[in-house]
């Protein structure tokens, strides 16, 4: 699992992914969100902006990609060069407004609408979460039921 994001809601996902055997990745540019102490043992830390993530790590159709980044301008950013390695799953947080943002974002960057019909926004399960701990799980569960639905 790629986290993009290591702020509360990224932290709490990185916790449940490693209690769910996930091997846990977490990438963010704010190297102040990078504290090892604030993570689970066993999570890999990356300090590297969201669009570099493709070229540094080995990502194919096992990967899910978590998106809970500070903004759609990250997210911008970052998610095309993402869609082009083509994870299992790819969610983004965020409200319809933001999603409606990022999208159009997208599409100017020359994203088709196959690929971004493929990111899962708003993230996770609808459960009336609004913890960072009640987002993870709706985020969990939602990877579980694309895992299991796959195989």
């Amino acid at each position: 699992m790629l986290i993009l994001g290591a702020g509360h809601v990224g932290r709490s996902v990185a916790k449940l992914g490693r209690q769910l055997n996930f091997r846990v990745i977490v990438t963010d540019d704010r190297e102040d969100l990078l504290v090892p102490e604030e993570f689970p043992e066993g999570v890999e830390l990356l300090s590297s902006p969201i669009s570099e993530t493709a070229s540094q790590l080995p990502i194919n159709n096992q990967i899910y990609v978590v998106g809970v980044s500070k903004g759609s301008d990250v997210d911008i950013e970052g998610v095309p060069s993402l869609l082009e390695v083509e994870p299992a799953y790819i969610g983004l947080i965020g409200s319809k407004k933001r999603w409606d943002a990022t999208k159009n974002g997208l599409r100017e960057m020359g994203v088709t609408e196959e690929k971004i019909e493929k990111i899962k926004s708003p993230i996770g399960l609808d459960i009336e979460a609004e913890t960072p701990d009640e987002i993870a799980v709706s985020i969990m569960a939602q990877i579980i039921q694309v895992r299991n639905s796959r195989n």
